[in-house]
């Protein structure tokens, strides 16, 4: 629209972008699982974000969603492996307004590596909403998708036992088992292997764990 009345011609052009693939959740990536690890890129600059609120930080960053069919007792893992700025990845069950969180992590708070253990007895597909926390762009960040089969001992859930009053040592490689958890009470703040054991602990008993080799 002119500011005054005037006269002569004018010229304007309309152009339409179509939405890179991913943009939302009902337009999800299908990931290949077999054809892992797989790594998302894309230059565009046309991600909206497009996250249920109270499941991803912020309203402004832009995100990307990917689906993955993950199979019982298999491992998923999540995590930027190129870019600079801070991003967050989710995992979510569907793409309801209000979807079951099956875990997320958002940096700087967490290191970039997201991982879900399906500990269910059937194959489950899992909705991945990965983004930046901040307004910006994409077009430099990836994120890799793999699926891994956890050892005893990965995880909470499959910790190994260890009957009341044993005194065998339990040994293993650290290189068999994954870096899956972060954070809590002793742990440390990023990154490295980590084994769980369930212990019972009589009343007025005191537990005492020692590594002898490592």
């Amino acid at each position: 629209q002119a500011a005054a009345a005037g006269a002569g011609n004018y010229t304007g052009t309309v152009s339409l972008d179509p939405l890179p693939d991913g943009d939302t959740c009902i337009d999800a990536n299908d990931v290949d699982e077999a054809a892992l690890p797989y790594t998302w890129s894309d230059l565009s600059t046309l991600f909206i974000h497009d996250c249920p609120a109270g499941v991803c930080p912020g309203t402004a960053g832009p995100d990307v969603w990917h689906a993955i069919d993950v199979p019982a007792d298999t491992v998923l893992r999540v995590e930027k492996t190129a870019g600079a700025s801070d991003t967050f990845i989710a995992a979510v069950t569907d793409c309801s307004g209000a979807p079951t969180v099956l875990n997320v992590v958002k940096a700087p708070e967490n290191p970039e590596i997201m991982v879900w253990h399906n500990q269910g007895a059937s194959t489950a597909t899992v909705y991945v909403v990965a983004g930046l926390v901040a307004a910006g762009s994409l077009s430099s960040t990836q994120f890799t998708f793999s699926l891994a089969t956890p050892v005893d001992g990965d995880f909470c859930t499959n910790a190994i036992t260890v009957p009341l009053g044993t005194t065998t040592p339990y040994t293993g490689d650290w290189a068999d088992l994954g870096d899956y958890w972060w954070g809590g009470t002793g742990c440390g703040a990023s990154g490295g292997a980590d084994v769980w054991f369930e212990v019972p602990v009589p009343a007025t008993q005191r537990l005492t764990v020692t590594e002898t080799v490592g």
